[in-house]
């Protein structure tokens, strides 16, 4: 590889799930490739699809073929989750690391802890292909960072696009919005319990509830409305209808739905775990895992106090413009492809 100048374009290869379709990592990497965040040329390659093994096993193929194709000046960022994942995509690490490549990789698995837990010479394999890892969270860095000490290691959080038309939260009815995979692993069976405390104290109120169906089910559960899965867009009219977002998983990274809250100018209660506690900077309510009543309490807090949802909202709007805006993450983002390619420089 030749010498780096700072000033060349950097053209940057995705891959990852297929962004055609719906899901956290599928919406940071649409906009990634969307606003050319950190890379002059931004394309995205498909690894893995939620139709299915076979349309993944197609998936994985071409993205090989097209990785074979590749320039080694071309950036590699992959994106891996968990299990499968580590397998998947680490193939096509191997592959880009056969080729010398520079190679950024992004952690966003939910249960990433645990997981590398369990299989830490399987993780640890994966990440030392790598020149750059990227965690979400404190606790996914070290991490990492005991798994591949050679690699070069940061916190770069997933941006987001700032929702300038969203109302202030105080002015919105008594709305509260869960918008996920309605499931135990979200938290939606303690959502449910706190509910009915909820319909105690605010009777008028009302549950909007947007996702595909895990092993939860909200049919027929007095003031919840199900949505089904939704559009990105629709999500974000959702949001602006809703005065609070509410995400008590048991499980999480750095959840999407939480940052595109802040996007709007909307408070969250959530559950005190991973990177939500940082997204949520002394400002929004946290809660643990499990405990529906003080959930309860902290919706039913916001409900009544218009104001107070719409202070935090607006704090909210504030702490995401300095920290996971397209305009804050976009550097952070480049430093990270910069460093990949000066690695790939000094040892080629």
């Amino acid at each position: 590889m030749a010498p780096l100048r700072v000033d060349e374009p950097i053209a940057v290869h995705h891959f990852g799930p297929d962004i055609s379709e719906t899901g956290g990592i599928e919406a940071v990497i649409r906009l990634l490739v969307s606003f050319s965040v950190g890379g002059d040329v931004v394309r995205a390659h498909s690894t893995r699809s939620g139709r299915g093994h076979a349309v993944t096993l197609v998936h994985t193929l071409a993205a090989a073929s097209v990785l074979a194709r590749l320039s080694r000046e071309s950036v590699v960022h992959v994106h891996l989750s968990e299990r499968g994942s580590f397998v998947r995509e680490g193939s096509l690490l191997a592959v880009a690391r056969s080729k010398r490549m520079p190679i950024v990789v992004t952690n966003h698995g939910a249960e990433y802890l645990e997981f590398a837990a369990e299989h830490s010479t399987l993780v640890g394999t994966v990440l030392r292909l790598a020149d750059v890892v990227l965690s979400l969270a404190p606790d996914a860095l070290e991490t990492s960072r005991n798994l591949a000490p050679n690699a070069m290691h940061a916190i770069v959080p997933n941006p987001a696009v700032a929702d300038k038309l969203s109302p202030a939260a105080g002015s919105t009815g008594e709305v509260v919005l869960f918008a996920g995979e309605v499931g135990t692993r979200k938290g939606v069976d303690v959502l449910l319990r706190a509910w009915s405390l909820v319909l105690e104290q605010r009777p008028h109120a009302r549950l909007m509830i947007a996702g595909p169906t895990s092993d939860v089910s909200a049919d027929g559960v007095p003031g919840v409305i199900s949505r089904g899965e939704v559009s990105p867009a629709e999500v974000r009219v959702l949001m602006r209808e809703a005065r609070v977002i509410v995400l008590p998983s048991r499980h999480e990274a750095m959840p999407m739905v939480l940052t595109e809250a802040l996007a709007a100018g909307r408070p969250f209660v959530a559950s005190r775990i991973a990177g939500i506690v940082e997204l949520a900077h002394g400002v929004q309510a946290l809660v643990q895992p499990g405990d529906h009543s003080a959930l309860a309490a902290e919706i039913c807090h916001l409900l009544a106090e218009p104001s107070v949802a719409t202070e935090r909202g607006e704090l909210g709007r504030q702490f995401f413009a300095s920290t996971r805006s397209v305009e804050a993450v976009t550097p952070r983002l480049r430093e990270a492809y910069l460093s990949a390619l000066r690695r790939r420089t000094s040892t080629s």
